[in-house]
């Protein structure tokens, strides 16, 4: 698709190990001890107990703070 949609995939083994989950409001997703971040596609991944798609928005929206040198 385009280089800022991505898919967060949560499971068991993956790239990033994830420390905490906190839910602000409503259910919260089932516990999972990783979580991978890969480039979106159409096709499902099906490789982890839940999968979240989220897109980057334009820099120009994150404070000062937020932004990485």
């Amino acid at each position: 698709m385009t280089d800022n949609f991505f898919d967060f995939i949560g499971g068991s083994t993956a790239q990033w190990e994830i420390t905490r989950i906190e839910t602000g409001i409503g259910q919260p997703l089932d516990t999972v001890s990783h979580l991978n971040i890969i480039p979106s596609s159409l096709t499902s991944h099906n490789s982890g107990l839940w999968t979240l798609k989220g897109f980057t928005s334009n820099i120009r929206y994150a404070e000062k703070e937020e932004k990485i040198n």
